[in-house]
């Protein structure tokens, strides 16, 4: 369900989502230490996914094939989800949580998101990013994190200029 609250601001709401129609991965085989980053197909996260973009170098701190995917990639059932997005003169907004139902001995799993980003300056930002992932069997994990990108054209005379940076950290509880 989509439902235009604004001109500006959408809520979209899922239940039993079932992304059958979405064309499978090529297989990748990595001879290396790191995860392979498949891109995202789903129609619900691509609409709307530059609001959560939170990209720096080759850290990414929201991943969204993450939800509703095993790590050995089998589909976990979704039992429901929202997302709200917002852009609004100098800033952008986006919430989502989804909420997965248990299977293949992976506990039910709630996903959550919030971004918030500020254009400031001509062509600069600031934002925000909180990542939580909470599951029945009492893991959690937050990632709170800070980013910035400062451009100008003007930089001694007409040179341009671009600086970015994040402050990131995590804070993982467990009770086993």
């Amino acid at each position: 369900l989509k439902y235009g609250i604004t001109s500006n601001t959408t809520l979209d709401l899922t239940t039993r989502t079932d992304f059958a129609q979405i064309e499978s991965d090529h297989e990748i085989i990595s001879l290396t230490r790191y995860n392979i980053s498949y891109p995202e197909k789903r129609d619900f996260f691509l609409e709307g996914a530059e609001t959560f973009d939170f990209t720096q170098g080759n850290m990414r701190h929201f991943y969204s094939r993450r939800i509703g995917l095993t790590p050995d990639r089998r589909l976990m059932p979704i039992l429901g989800g929202a997302k709200l997005t917002q852009k609004n003169r100098s800033y952008r907004l986006g919430i989502l949580t989804m909420q997965t139902e248990e299977a293949y001995g992976y506990p039910s799993t709630n996903y959550t998101v919030a971004r918030v980003k500020k254009d400031v300056l001509e062509q600069s930002y600031i934002g925000f990013l909180l990542t939580s992932l909470l599951d029945t069997e009492n893991h959690d994990n937050q990632v709170y994190a800070m980013d910035f990108g400062y451009k100008t054209n003007r930089f001694i005379g007409d040179k341009n200029l671009e600086i970015q940076g994040y402050l990131a950290g995590s804070v993982t509880d467990s009770d086993t």
